[in-house]
Parts: C-alpha cells; sequence; structure tokens
C-alpha cells in the first residue's frame, strides 16, 4: 500500500508542504523556522486597552487590562472606593472593608472631642469621657442613686419581709427571699398521706400507702394467702391460681393417686379400643395399652380414652378416607391416583408462594424449580433463574401430559367438561 501524504502551508512563506499526519510541522523548511524563531509578532495575542483604547501586546496567561503604567493609575483611581469626613465633609479614599471615619488624624481627635462630652442620668450635668467608657453618671455618689433606681424588690410569701430580686427571676415565679423560706414553701406544698399499718401522716408520691421499709414488710405480710396442700394438709403461699399441692413430692403422690382410676376392660361408647393393661410413659398422666378391633394395639392417654377423642389405632380414619376416594371414583373424579379437578382449575394452592402452579423458590438452589405430578408419580422440569423461565417449562409440561389425558376425558365423560 503507497504512503498517503498530508500537506499543511506554511506560516512564514505560505508554501504547501508534505508533513505526515502524526507530525506537528508549522514550517516547509529550515530558513522559514529560523525565522518563526526570531520573530515573535507572528505568535503574539494582542489585546484592547479599557483606558485609551490601543491594541497591546499580551500572552494568554496573563490579565494584563492597559497598555501602560499611566493607563493603570488611571483604572486605580477609578475603582477606588470614596467617603465623606464626618468632621470636615471631604471626600477620602477608603477600602469598602474599612470603617474610617474621617480623613485626617487631627479630624479623628475632633470627632473624640465631640463624643466625650455626656449628660448624667441623675443631676443632668455635663461630664467628659472617653469614648470606649460607657459611663451614664457624672459622680460615685449618682452612680449609687442610678442602682437603687433600677432595683426591683419583692415580698416573702413566707416571713414577709422584702428582698431585691431579677425581673427575669420574678417572671419565673421567685417568691422567697432566702433558702429557708425556700424549703418551707416546698414543704408546705407536699402531698401527705396516712400510712395503712402505723397511721403516721407522711409525704408521699401516688400510690404508696406505707410511710417506710418497716410498714411496707409488715403490709407484704398481712396480704399474703394460704392454701391447704390436698396431699399432706400443710398451709403454703404463692401463686395460687392453679396449685394445689405444696411440694413436687405431694404433686407426685397426687399423679399416682389418680392414674390409678380402674379403665382396664371398659370400652368407652362409640369406640373401637379396649384397655388391657397400666403402663409407664414419658409424659404426664396414665397412659392404658388398649386392644382395637381391627387386631392392633396402641398407648392411649386415659383422659383421652375416657372423652371419646381417641376411638381407634387408625384404622377409622383410614376407612373413612377410602369410603371418601370409593365416592370420588363414582363420581369419575379420580383416575389411576389423579385428581381430575385439580387438573381442570389453574388456581394455584393455598400455600404457593410465586403464584404459578407446579413453581416454587428453592433456597439451597436460589432458583425456581417446577415439578410436575400425574398418577401418582412426581416428576421434576428443572431449576430456573427466572420465573418466566419455569412457568413457561410448566406450562408445556402440561399441554404434553395433562392434554391427552383431558381430551379423553372429556370425550368419554362430556357431562363433567368445564
Amino acid at each position: 500500500m503507497p504512503y498517503k501524504k498530508n500537506y499543511k502551508t506554511c506560516v512564514i512563506c505560505g508554501q504547501s508542504f508534505p508533513n505526515p499526519i502524526s507530525g506537528n510541522k508549522v514550517t516547509c523548511s529550515k530558513d522559514c523556522s529560523s525565522i518563526k524563531k526570531k520573530s515573535i509578532d507572528w505568535k503574539r495575542h494582542y489585546k484592547n486597552c479599557i483606558i485609551c483604547g490601543k491594541s497591546f501586546p499580551s500572552p494568554n496567561s496573563v490579565s494584563k487590562l492597559t497598555c501602560s503604567s499611566e493607563c493603570l493609575k488611571l483604572h486605580t483611581e477609578n475603582k477606588r472606593h470614596y467617603r465623606t469626613c464626618v468632621v470636615c465633609d471631604s471626600k477620602f479614599p477608603s477600602y469598602k472593608t474599612d470603617l474610617k471615619l474621617t480623613c485626617s488624624k487631627a479630624c479623628l481627635e475632633e470627632y473624640h472631642k465631640r463624643n466625650r462630652h455626656r449628660t448624667c442620668e441623675i443631676c443632668s450635668e455635663s461630664f467628659y469621657t472617653s469614648p470606649s467608657n460607657i459611663k451614664h453618671t457624672c459622680s460615685e455618689k449618682c452612680a449609687k442613686e442610678r442602682v437603687e433606681r433600677t432595683r426591683v424588690f419583692d415580698t416573702c410569701v413566707i416571713c414577709g419581709e422584702r428582698y431585691q430580686t431579677n425581673p427575669s427571676l420574678r417572671k419565673l415565679g421567685k417568691a422567697t427571699c432566702g433558702q429557708e423560706c425556700y424549703d418551707k414553701l416546698r414543704y408546705s406544698r407536699r402531698k401527705f398521706s396516712i400510712c395503712t399499718i402505723c397511721g403516721q401522716s407522711f409525704p408521699s408520691k401516688t400510690g404508696i400507702t406505707t410511710c417506710g421499709k418497716e410498714c411496707a414488710e409488715e403490709r407484704r405480710k398481712r396480704n399474703v394467702k394460704y392454701a391447704e396442700c390436698i396431699v399432706c394438709g400443710q398451709r403454703f403461699s404463692g401463686n395460687l391460681k392453679h396449685r394445689i399441692t405444696c411440694s413436687k413430692e405431694c404433686s407426685t403422690i397426687r399423679k399416682k393417686k389418680t392414674q390409678t382410676i380402674d379403665m382396664i376392660g371398659v370400652r368407652p361408647e362409640g369406640s373401637r379400643l379396649v384397655a388391657i393393661e397400666l403402663v409407664d410413659h414419658v409424659s404426664e398422666g396414665a397412659h392404658f395399652l388398649c386392644q382395637c378391633d381391627c387386631g392392633k394395639t396402641t398407648v392411649v392417654h386415659g383422659s383421652n380414652l375416657r372423652n371419646g377423642n381417641t376411638r381407634s389405632c387408625g384404622c377409622l380414619q383410614r376407612e373413612a378416607s377410602r369410603a371418601n376416594m370409593v365416592q370420588a371414583n363414582d363420581e369419575r373424579q379420580f383416575f389411576a391416583g389423579t385428581n381430575v379437578a385439580k387438573i381442570q382449575s389453574n388456581k394455584p394452592s393455598a400455600n404457593n408462594t410465586t403464584g404459578v402452579r407446579g413453581v416454587s423458590w428453592s433456597n439451597q438452589k436460589n432458583k425456581y424449580t417446577a415439578r410436575i405430578g400425574f398418577k401418582s408419580k412426581d416428576y421434576y422440569l428443572g431449576a430456573y433463574k427466572t420465573l418466566e423461565e419455569a412457568a413457561q417449562v410448566r406450562k408445556l409440561a402440561e399441554q404434553s401430559i395433562y392434554g391427552s389425558f383431558l381430551e379423553w376425558y372429556y370425550e368419554t365423560y362430556p357431562q363433567y367438561k368445564k
């Protein structure tokens, strides 16, 4: 492939010269490059002066606004901030952040002399002071008189004496002259109640009925309730709602007495069980070994045998489930271990969390698993990352497995078609 040349224009002579695409040459020869190095005017950046309007060379990185020192002085004069002197009313240059009020030292001294003259608030006489000193009176006598006038006095609600107070404390509700009167006021505002044991009055909060620890213990002893043990006859205290015996020994003796109820050879009404003998069991209560009419034996709790809660060894439940299956087969709902009603409906079961039949979340695999059951067999359809994929596989399995069976069922029993 031939080399493709790129042409540029020389910045000195204006002729075009070949240059690679990645090259940064600006001149066509050494002569032009030497002329470029000597001459600076072609590379300079020019600006206009903001005072006289002349153009002057300035690099891009320098933020010059004027062409000479004279224009710079005029520019700084225009930028100055001027204020008016409070003494002689002449203007003087000052920074915006500076808080000067006078133009010179003489005006400053005159300003201090004028501000030193003040009037006493008590005798109305004039006196001199420094500007930094905030005095309101001319002498100590007038100062004491001013303090006496600004004082606030109040009357104590306990002893009746007048005392000096602060207006802010007066608003907060201070009403006593000292700590002793304050303690008496607090004691007088306390709520008193009478002790239910000794009858003395004492300051208390809500819900307290005794004056001390001794009275509280005495009250607790008086309120203790006692009961009599049904085995040994001794009195005992504690939670008396469910307790009948005073100790564990008495409770074991009572349990042994209750286990001696004669249920051997007795058949409860409507039951298939007959008690043969009393047996030991891990759980509490009497347990009997029972013989069922079907020939099997089982261990039953005595209360369940007497109340009729347990009536067989489990054969009654099996017979009832078989009867239900026979009834369902007569109604043409079950075929070869398959529930046709469940196949026909698309509703998920009550414990389904995904909302799709046959699809559940596996915590072990962290994926959605799909299954399908037919004729007492369960088929695993795989695990998938998304619910849509698992639902699609389940739908295809229903079409391939349930489809032909439902077609035969609707042709044979058209009255059950939904």
